[in-house]
């Protein structure tokens, strides 16, 4: 119906951009939460972010962090698992180092 109209171009521009400043406001209240220790609400946040664009590596990361935060070792590997398969399957590419990385020291058995 909207690809039918006139403006449909500007609209899916100014659909784009608003779309970018949620996921980037998404992150932040994440960091945020993140920061303040509150690692079950910047979940909250990343998850939100992931719902929107499934390909964020630093929502992955995010995601991951709290997990392991909450004490979910197995729950950041999984996070960190479909990371590497959304990737794969919608941008043809592998994690980034800091992905890699941090999957790597949440995997470390703890030291008491």
């Amino acid at each position: 119906m909207l690809e039918d109209a006139p403006y449909a171009g500007w609209a899916a521009l100014d659909r784009d951009a608003v779309r970018a400043r949620w996921i980037e406001a998404c992150l932040a209240v994440a960091g945020s939460h993140e920061q303040a220790g509150r690692p079950e609400r910047a979940l909250e946040w990343y998850q939100r972010a992931l719902s929107r664009d499934a390909t964020l590596e630093d929502a992955h990361r995010g995601a991951m962090r709290s997990y392991a935060g909450l004490g979910h070792r197995d729950l950041a590997q999984r996070q960190y698992d479909r990371c590497v398969r959304i990737l794969r399957e919608e941008l043809d590419a592998a994690p980034d180092a800091e992905t890699v990385a941090l999957r790597e020291a949440i995997a470390l058995p703890e030291v008491p």
